[in-house]
């Protein structure tokens, strides 16, 4: 049933297409040679909306076909003075990504607290329990976030949406390495 339907709502869909191409390039107001006024360019919009990405998306192509699921998170707490588990993984990034405007979920690894559950900086990682005591996920699935103001969050235990421009640019820290590195403008809950 389903595929019958297919090609009418293609062709359905490729003359609206055409159609609307049509509309707009005929009431586009082109400037005239004669004329001395300059065109005038439509207003910005003053709130872009950010891309929603996935985690997958940050791996480079050749890497999203063989990505391993995260499954379970092993803890193997050895206590405070035990070793830090190795990172493992590749550093290599989607380069499409650089510069881009994102709101990505993930859970907060805090690198800094100004006061009790305020963040400032911190290590978005794609599933709870990615920490020291367990291998921490690969530098190109651990984003370092820089927030522009210091923000409360309601507890580490729970996933946020973060949005902010995400760039390929690196960090190293005493939990882990990350390939990619957000300037974080808003936290909120993940729902």
């Amino acid at each position: 049933m389903i595929a019958r339907r297919m090609p009418v709502a293609c062709s359905f869909l490729r003359r609206a297409s055409a159609l609307l191409l049509a509309i707009s390039m005929s009431t586009a107001a082109l400037p005239s040679e004669t004329s001395t006024t300059p065109a005038k360019r439509p207003a910005a919009s003053k709130a872009r909306a950010p891309r929603v990405i996935e985690w997958m998306e940050l791996l480079p192509e050749n890497e999203r076909r063989n990505a391993p699921g995260t499954g379970a998170v092993e803890h193997g707490y050895l206590g405070e003075d035990a070793p830090a588990a190795t990172q493992q993984g590749s550093a290599l990034v989607n380069p499409a990504l650089n510069n881009t405007f994102v709101k990505v979920p993930g859970f907060i690894v805090p690198l800094t607290l100004r006061q009790e559950k305020v963040v400032t900086e911190f290590l978005l990682v794609p599933y709870f329990g990615a920490c020291i005591h367990s291998p921490p996920p690969p530098p190109n699935q651990i984003v370092y976030v820089k927030l522009d103001k210091p923000t409360a969050i309601k507890s580490i235990w729970e996933p946020y949406w973060i949005t902010g421009t995400l760039t390929t640019a690196t960090m190293n820290s005493r939990t882990a390495s990350t390939a990619y590195t957000l300037s974080g403008i808003r936290i909120e809950p993940y729902k």
